[in-house]
């Protein structure tokens, strides 16, 4: 045997060891956040931000050699993670880990504020939800406001309205809905410890209706009570929505459970529709908007479609839905008549 051949007999095990050792170890992050998920300072204030990261398994990797970067100038940003405000506005930070990255959106807020409230929400299609997010910068500590929140069309024209959940407190806080209305709530926020620096106020689910155009929302916060209300020096920054909308296509179709209805003059008929798609699936996100088409002095129709007859004669009603319509064609006969018709017992 040669000298050599022990070193050669070695060298395929040597070469797997060296593969192993190169592969990317167990527990090694897979995926980073960035805690607040939207930091808001005041110019001149600081606001200390913390990545975290996690293996496959959801584990938190402790000691990971962070690098924070941002192109904005309105913030001054530090390697530990720090921000300082330095002009009123959004900007932009990131947090980078080797091959990860993860940003996040935040505010500088006016500095004559006690209390600052920012509203965010991310964009979804029609018929999604999403979670609007209020977070705050308390130069103060909240103690009660009593605060609106609407969804309305950008440039004040009418919106479908969105349908709100149930809005859930952050920790320290205790909110009561006062009161709503279509895509609008009035809610009280009351803080039972004190909630300073740069907070979240509370998060609510939105449902965005079902559309096939698209809408943009103006979330639009507001005071209702200042003689109530403390801190005193309260500022918003109002955010926005995009719901994209659905496009059914020409196969999309609305169907009735009757396309000719005869009833008599003060009798009720429920006509029931809905919107399928070309396969007959229902599409029940789309509701069915009725109306009478001729003959408003013949019948009437609700939003149900329940049709009445009014006086003799014949007119329709149409149900509209997604860009598309079906119409049904109703006879209103006299009672009399109708009696006369009806077989003798």
């Amino acid at each position: 045997m040669s000298p050599l051949s022990p070193c050669r007999a070695l060298l395929p095990l040597l070469l797997a060891c060296a593969c192993a050792s190169a592969a990317w170890p167990a527990g090694a992050p897979a995926s980073m956040t960035i805690r607040p998920s939207h930091p808001v300072v005041a110019p001149g204030t600081a606001i200390v931000l913390e990545a975290v990261a996690r293996d496959d398994a959801g584990a938190v990797v402790a000691d990971t050699p962070i690098t924070w970067t941002s192109a904005s100038p309105r913030v001054l940003l530090t390697g530990d993670g720090k921000v300082t405000g330095l002009l009123e506005g959004d900007f932009q930070v990131t947090a980078n880990l080797e091959a990860l990255s993860t940003s996040v959106m935040g505010t500088v807020v006016p500095s004559a504020s006690d209390l600052s409230i920012t509203a965010s929400i991310a964009d979804c299609a029609s018929g999604g939800t999403a979670t609007l997010a209020l977070s705050a910068f308390a130069v103060k500590p909240l103690r009660r406001l009593d605060l609106g929140i609407s969804f309305e069309g950008l440039d004040g024209s009418p919106v479908p309205s969105p349908q709100l959940g149930a809005p859930v407190s952050a920790p320290g806080l205790v909110c009561e809905v006062l009161g709503s209305a279509p895509g609008a709530l009035r809610v009280r926020l009351t803080g039972s410890a004190d909630v300073s620096g740069s907070s979240a106020l509370l998060s609510l689910p939105v449902r965005a209706p079902a559309t096939t155009q698209d809408v943009v929302y103006r979330i639009r916060l507001s005071r209702l009570d200042r003689s109530t209300s403390d801190p005193a020096r309260v500022s918003f920054r109002h955010g926005t929505q995009r719901i994209q909308g659905t496009s059914l296509g020409s196969a999309a179709r609305i169907v009735l459970s009757r396309s000719a209805v005869e009833i008599r003059v003060g009798d009720i008929y429920p006509l029931a529709g809905a919107v399928v798609d070309a396969s007959g699936s229902l599409l029940a996100q789309f509701p069915l908007t009725w109306k009478v088409a001729s003959g408003a002095d013949l019948l009437a129709v609700d939003d149900g479609g329940r049709v009445t007859g009014l006086a003799p004669g014949r007119g329709s009603v149409v149900a509209m839905a997604a860009g598309q319509m079906a119409t049904a064609t109703i006879d209103v006969v006299a009672a009399s008549v109708a009696a006369a018709d009806a077989p003798q017992v």
